[in-house]
């Protein structure tokens, strides 16, 4: 079963929870709602950029370039509302996809590891 966006964020926020823990002992009210509003929004776009959505659920923006799922693998395509058609970067027939995902974005390397 795929969880939603939602259940995903929820998740996330529950993961850190025990940093929230520290933030509420040590700093006043503003800084709590800061992090939680930073916990649930940073958990809703990673669940965002890595949800596979259902055709048959939810098509992308019109003309907007996604990675979809078909029989030819995984393809860089984009669905046109005017055609009610898939349109396929490369050498593909109609690639009819069963699910699509937006491009994540690239990893940001300058960042230290914890």
């Amino acid at each position: 079963m795929i969880k939603t966006k939602e259940q995903q964020s929820q998740e996330y926020a529950e993961k850190k929870f025990p940093e929230l823990l520290e933030v509420i002992s040590t700093n006043p009210w503003n800084d709590v709602k800061t992090f939680l509003a930073q916990a649930y929004k940073d958990g809703y776009t990673a669940c965002e950029q890595s949800m596979w959505r259902s055709v048959e659920e939810e098509l992308p923006e019109d003309d907007e370039t996604v990675l979809t799922y078909s029989s030819y693998g995984h393809v860089l395509a984009y669905y046109s509302e005017q055609d009610k058609m898939w349109f396929a970067y490369g050498n593909y027939g109609d690639i009819n996809p069963t699910h699509w995902m937006p491009i994540p974005s690239i990893p940001d390397t300058n960042t230290e590891k914890i």
